[in-house]
């Protein structure tokens, strides 16, 4: 198992939104971040080659007063529990 972490700095992403609609003149006032992560997988299984690629995203929505978790992808993916099956 290999797991990592890292932080989101919530600041950044606000300069970010701000640099945005000062370039474009345009304040939309509420924004999706998507967060994906890319996950790759290579070995071997009784001498056959075996590989995959996995990609779940996580999406929030995002105003200037809050910032809210998605309930799930367009797909019916769980936000929280993404999967991927195999043959």
């Amino acid at each position: 198992m290999f797991t990592t972490s890292g932080t989101l700095k919530l600041d950044d992403i606000q300069a970010f939104i701000d640099a945005l609609e000062t370039e474009t003149g345009i304040q939309r006032g509420r924004y999706t971040l998507s967060i994906t992560t890319e996950i790759r997988t290579e070995g071997s299984v009784d001498g056959l080659p075996l590989a995959s690629e996995f990609t779940p995203s996580i999406e929030f929505d995002i105003s200037n007063l809050e910032v809210v978790l998605k309930q799930g992808s367009a797909d019916g993916e769980p936000a929280l529990n993404p999967s991927k099956s195999q043959l």
